[in-house]
């Protein structure tokens, strides 16, 4: 590049940020509350009403819950290794095994918002990793998250006809409802729960 493409290339605003005229080639995100993060181009490059500025990363507030895909990657990682070490004929004996195990952990029912956040944070870890994952081990990493943190939910693993298809999923307790699942996931008649 040219010394004048390279200043331009320098000074242009990218996507998500805006140079702050108080001091060259400084860039500043802004947050809109409402709305999810947006970029402000405002003409002045100070803050328009409504909009704060981000807060750096680092440490979290006191007495705040831990990130819990961190954590979900981890049992994501360790429901994939259990599948594939040993011999294939007893992949789902193991499995079971496992989610048996971290059932007998548990102290307390989860709450659906607990539930509903596990099973977010395992799909969101799921999508980075390199493996097939998929309901069941969607369903088998959620439980084992939620057992760290003491609180227990339904496994279930269903079956429904017409076509023959197969799935897994969690339930909360109070009124055993299927956490962040489609309405479908009613036409599956479970086959097995743990605990039962």
């Amino acid at each position: 590049m040219t010394s004048t493409r390279s200043t331009l290339w320098t000074s242009t605003p990218r996507f998500g940020s805006s140079t702050d005229s108080r001091r060259p080639g400084y860039s500043v995100r802004y947050r809109d509350p409402g709305h999810g993060r947006r970029p402000f181009r405002g003409r002045s490059g100070g803050r328009a009403g409504g909009l704060r500025r981000c807060r750096p990363a680092g440490p979290r507030c006191p007495g705040s819950p831990p990130e819990p895909w961190p954590l979900a990657a981890v049992a994501v990682a360790l429901v994939v290794a259990v599948q594939h070490v040993g011999p294939s004929g007893t992949r789902m004996a193991r499995l079971l095994r496992l989610l048996t195990l971290a059932s007998s952990t548990t102290r307390r029912s989860a709450t659906p918002s607990e539930a509903r956040q596990a099973v977010h944070a395992v799909r969101k870890a799921g999508l980075l990793f390199p493996a097939r994952v998929a309901c069941l081990e969607e369903s088998a990493a959620a439980v084992l998250v939620l057992s760290v943190q003491r609180a227990g939910v339904r496994w279930c693993h269903g079956v429904a006809a017409d076509p023959v298809r197969f799935h897994a999923w969690v339930e909360t307790e109070p009124g055993r409802r299927p956490v962040a699942e489609p309405l479908s996931t009613q036409r599956y008649a479970t086959i097995r729960a743990i605990p039962n």
